[in-house]
């Protein structure tokens, strides 16, 4: 349809109030009942997710994460003093 042309916030609008126009307040900007615009957009996208067959990707994303740390116990023999730069206790 011309008036929103697929647009998934403009088809919101037209639904909630039968018109496209510009001067809402919500992050749309589009004349409709407050939040309606969002409401409607998320249950767009929830029914395509739910419609929509899965990817058939084949690429798994390994991640390897190592913590080191050089921080001794201040105060001990043979150990410097602290200089207020701490990581992570």
């Amino acid at each position: 349809m011309k008036l929103h042309d697929r647009d998934v916030p403009l088809m919101g609008a037209y639904i909630g109030q039968g018109e496209v126009a510009c001067g809402g307040e919500d992050r749309w900007r589009l004349v409709a009942p407050a939040g309606f615009v969002d409401r409607y957009v998320a249950a767009y996208n929830a029914y395509k997710a739910q419609s929509a067959a899965p990817p058939a990707c084949k690429k798994r994303i390994v991640m390897s994460v190592a913590l080191y740390t050089g921080l001794d116990d201040p105060g001990a023999d043979g150990v410097a003093a602290a200089n207020g730069c701490a990581g992570i206790v």
